[in-house]
């Protein structure tokens, strides 16, 4: 599927998984919560920062709490920062 389509998310979904998918529903469904995983985490990333500019802290401190917890890249943070901004 991946030669046919340039896509390795399938590829990707097989070597992730503990068990392998018996058929392709069960792949799209490890894809599907992988994303669904990821949009949550986003989410708590987004509230942290939100929150911690409500309650007035500055940005550095919201800057370094989003890398500590949430195991970011220093660019990784400053890009949800500006985010946030914008």
């Amino acid at each position: 599927m991946s030669v046919l389509t340039q896509d390795n998310r399938f590829e990707e979904a097989y070597e992730q998984n503990e068990e392998e998918p018996k058929n392709m529903c069960e792949a799209l469904d490890i894809v599907e919560n992988r994303g669904m995983q990821t949009g949550r985490r986003e989410g708590r990333i987004i509230e942290y920062i939100d929150i911690r500019r409500e309650d007035g802290y500055p940005e550095e401190s919201i800057l370094q709490g989003i890398i500590t917890k949430f195991d970011l890249t220093e660019e990784q943070a400053e890009k949800y920062m500006q985010d946030e901004i914008g």
